[in-house]
C-alpha cells in the first residue's frame, strides 16, 4: 500500500467483498504490505522507490481502519434488514 487510505480504484473489489459478506460468506481482505514494498511491475522505465517499513505499516493501519469501518457498517445494515448471519470479515496482511 502506497497510501494511508483507499481510492476509487479500490471500490469495485471492496463492493464485491461487501456483496459476498452480505450474502453470508466469510471474506478476507488482503492488504498487501509485502507487495507494496516490492515496487511497481507495470512496465515503467523505473521502479517505484521502496517505502520504509514504518511507512508501509502506517499505510496498512490506515487502510485496515477504513476496511473495518466499511464492514462494520455492512454488518449494521444487515442486522437492520433482519439478517442473523454472523459471518466473518478478516483483514490480513502479507507484510510479515
Amino acid at each position: 500500500p502506497t497510501s494511508r487510505s483507499l481510492h476509487v480504484g479500490n471500490l469495485l473489489a471492496i463492493m464485491g467483498l461487501v456483496h459476498c459478506y452480505s450474502t453470508g460468506h466469510n471474506v478476507i481482505a488482503l492488504v498487501g504490505g509485502a507487495t507494496g514494498r516490492i515496487g511497481d511491475p507495470s512496465g515503467r522505465n523505473s521502479e517505484r522507490n521502496l517505502l520504509p517499513l514504518e511507512e508501509v505499516n502506517e499505510n496498512i493501519n490506515g487502510i485496515s481502519k477504513v476496511l473495518n469501518r466499511i464492514f462494520s457498517n455492512a454488518r449494521k445494515i444487515m442486522q437492520e434488514r433482519g439478517s442473523s448471519d454472523t459471518n466473518d470479515y478478516n483483514n490480513s496482511n502479507n507484510n510479515s
